[in-house]
């Protein structure tokens, strides 16, 4: 995997490990659905929390289609 892409596959191992310790602390994005922002790439993880188990509903860049995953299926 070239540099770039082991940056942001790094990125976001790290905002999971942020999200496992801290599943709360994101902001709400809509409705029940929390945004984590990575550190060095300008995406964001959307994720629901549900019972125990947090669910990713998108990772998506912060600047195009910003609500490109409202449609998608929660189930």
């Amino acid at each position: 995997m070239p540099g770039l892409g082991r940056k942001f596959r790094s990125d976001v191992r790290d905002a999971l490990v942020r999200l496992r310790h801290w599943p709360l602390a994101a902001q709400v994005e809509r409705g029940e659905i929390r945004r984590l922002l990575l550190s060095r790439f300008p995406y964001k993880l959307l994720y629901a929390i549900e019972a125990d188990r947090i669910y990713i509903v998108a990772v998506a860049h912060t600047h195009r289609a910003p609500e490109y995953w409202v449609g998608r299926n929660q189930s």
